[in-house]
């Protein structure tokens, strides 16, 4: 679940051997996932894990605030679905002028220690998808 980066991979190719549930929405925030997230959990049978990838709209648009929704977010996926393993995917860096890398790795430290207060799993895509000065790798 998130944004168009999930929305647009084609997640059911990749992982055939696994009933997939994508819940991307394209240009979606944080507070856009928590409106529509009673709905998923009205729809969505209990799944064994949940991705979830979703922040950069916010840091698109100067909105840093978000973290108190993710909160929101993450207290009611563990109480929609307390036997699944949920996972935090870190934003992916940017080649996009009013958005700094540096800023997206400081939001990144902070859905790790997110993830880490609630138990959850942090997955870094940061770094495979960055070269050693954090910009984004070519390719």
């Amino acid at each position: 679940m998130g944004d168009s980066l999930i929305e647009y991979y084609p997640w059911e190719d990749r992982f055939s051997d696994h009933e997939v549930y994508n819940l991307g929405r394209a240009g979606e925030t944080v507070e856009g996932l928590l409106y529509r997230l009673s709905e998923i959990v009205n729809n969505l049978p209990s799944p064994d894990c949940l991705f979830i990838m979703t922040g950069i709209n916010n840091v698109a648009m100067e909105d840093m605030e978000f973290f108190s929704s993710y909160e929101v977010l993450l207290n009611r996926l563990k109480d929609a679905y307390p036997s699944s393993r949920i996972y935090i995917h870190s934003l992916l860096p940017v080649r996009i002028d009013f958005i700094d890398n540096s800023l997206i790795r400081t939001v990144n430290e902070r859905l790790r220690v997110l993830a880490e207060s609630f138990h959850v799993q942090y997955i870094d895509l940061y770094s495979l998808f960055s070269d050693e000065k954090g910009e984004p790798v070519e390719g």
